[in-house]
C-alpha cells in the first residue's frame, strides 16, 4: 500500500536534524495508516506507539536543548511536549482496551499535532533560532518568526487532496472486496446446491433426501406421530429410452420434477433416488392422506406425453406406500417397505398404487 500523505520539502525547517525527526513522524502516520486500512495490522498498534514515544523523548530534548538560549518561547513549547506525552499515555490505556477504535483516534491526533506543532510551532522556532544565528536580535528574530508566512493552507489542501483520494481507493478496493466476498458466497452456496440436487430434475438427489429424511423422522419421534413413504417408479421407461432416445426420455424426467414441485406440499420431502424412481416422505399422515398424495402424483404424471408425437401415449407411474408411528422405524426400512409395495403395484398390472400395511391394490385408473 502507498503513503497516505507524502512529504514535502516546503514541510521543512531548514534544520537537518529537526526535519529527519519530523520525517520519523511523518513515515509513523503513514504506517498507522495502513494500520486503520488493514485490521490484520492491528497487533502492531502497541509497537507504534513505542516508536512514538521514542520519538517524541529525542525530539523534544533536541528541541529544547535549541531554545536554551531563548529568553522567552521556551516554557509554551515545553507545555506542549508535555500534553503530547500524556496523550501518548492516555493512548497507550485506550489502545490496550480497543485497538481498532484507538487507531483512528491517534491518526486525527497526529495530523493536528502536524498542522499545528510542526508546520506552526517548530516552523516559527527553527525562522527564530536560524535569524538569531545570523545575528539579529531575540526581538527583531521572534518579530521575524511571528511575520513568516506558513504554508498551512497549501498544506491543508494537499491533506485533503490526499486524503480524499486515499478514501476514494480504500472505498473502491473494500467493495471490490465486498463484491468477491458475495461472489465467492454465491459461487459456494452454489456447489452446496449441486452437491445436494439432481441436476436434470432439480429435486434433491439421494443423499440429501435421505439427509433430510433423517432429519424429518427424529422431529416426529420426539413428536410420536404417523409419516408415510411413498416410492414411485415410472412404468416402462426403460422400453420408452430405447425407443425415443435418452434425450426424450430426460425431458419426461424434467416434467417429473415439476409435477412434484407443483403436486406437493411445502412440508414434504422429496427427491430422485434412482434412475426413475422417486421418494417421497410425508410427515403428519395417515394412510388415508398419504394414498391421497400418491394418487395425485399418479395423476399428474400420467398427463406427460409418453412419446414425441404426444398423441395417445402418456407416462404411467406405479406406486408403493407405507405408513408407520415414527418410533420404531428408520428411513431404511420405510424405504423397503413402500419399495416391495411398489413392486406389488407392478406385478398387479402398473399404473396404481399399493400399500405396505394391507397388501391391497387399487384398480387402475386411465
Amino acid at each position: 500500500m502507498s503513503d497516505c500523505f507524502l512529504w514535502d520539502s516546503r514541510l521543512d525547517t531548514g534544520i537537518p536534524e529537526i526535519d529527519r525527526q519530523h520525517r520519523t513522524l511523518h513515515r509513523l502516520i503513514n504506517r498507522l495508516d495502513r494500520v486503520i486500512a488493514s485490521e490484520t495490522l492491528l497487533p502492531a498498534l502497541p509497537e507504534i506507539l513505542e516508536e512514538l514515544a521514542s520519538y517524541a523523548a529525542s525530539h523534544f530534548k533536541y528541541e529544547e536543548s535549541l531554545m536554551s538560549g531563548f529568553e522567552f518561547g521556551q516554557e509554551s513549547h515545553r507545555r506542549i511536549h508535555a500534553d503530547f506525552n500524556l496523550k501518548m499515555l492516555e493512548m497507550k490505556q485506550k489502545a490496550a482496551e480497543n485497538p481498532a477504535e484507538t487507531a483512528p483516534w491517534l491518526l486525527t491526533f497526529l495530523l493536528k499535532w502536524l498542522l499545528t506543532h510542526i508546520v506552526d510551532t517548530d516552523m516559527r522556532m527553527a525562522k527564530k533560532l536560524l535569524a538569531m544565528q545570523a545575528g539579529r536580535s531575540e526581538i527583531e528574530a521572534e518579530r521575524e518568526a511571528q511575520a513568516f508566512e506558513l504554508p498551512l493552507p497549501y498544506i491543508m489542501e494537499k491533506l485533503y487532496d490526499e486524503m480524499a483520494g486515499k478514501t476514494r481507493e480504500l472505498i473502491a478496493t473494500r467493495r471490490r472486496l465486498a463484491m468477491e466476498i458475495e461472489e465467492r458466497r454465491a459461487l459456494e452456496a452454489e456447489f452446496a446446491r449441486q452437491a445436494r440436487t439432481d441436476m436434470l430434475t432439480g429435486l434433491s438427489n439421494r443423499r440429501h433426501f435421505f439427509e433430510l429424511s433423517e432429519q424429518e423422522l427424529a422431529r416426529s419421534k420426539r413428536d410420536g406421530e404417523l409419516l408415510s413413504m411413498l416410492m414411485i417408479d415410472l412404468d416402462e421407461f426403460k422400453s420408452i429410452n430405447d425407443r425415443y432416445g435418452h434425450q426424450f426420455g430426460d425431458s419426461i424426467l424434467k416434467k417429473v420434477g415439476e409435477v412434484f414441485r407443483k403436486t406437493l406440499r411445502a412440508g414434504d420431502i422429496y427427491g430422485r433416488v434412482g434412475g426413475e424412481e422417486f421418494a417421497v416422505l410425508v410427515p403428519e399422515s395417515d394412510e388415508k392422506e398419504a394414498s391421497e398424495v400418491a394418487e395425485r402424483l399418479r395423476l399428474e404424471i400420467s398427463t406427460i406425453p409418453g412419446s414425441p408425437s404426444e398423441r395417445t401415449e402418456r407416462v404411467t407411474a406405479s406406486i408403493g406406500i407405507v405408513t408407520l408411528p415414527a418410533v420404531g422405524a428408520d428411513i431404511d426400512l420405510l424405504l423397503n417397505l413402500a419399495d416391495r409395495a411398489m413392486y406389488q403395484a407392478k406385478h398387479a398390472g402398473r399404473n396404481r398404487i399399493s400399500r405396505a400395511d394391507t397388501g391391497t391394490q387399487e384398480a387402475p385408473r386411465v
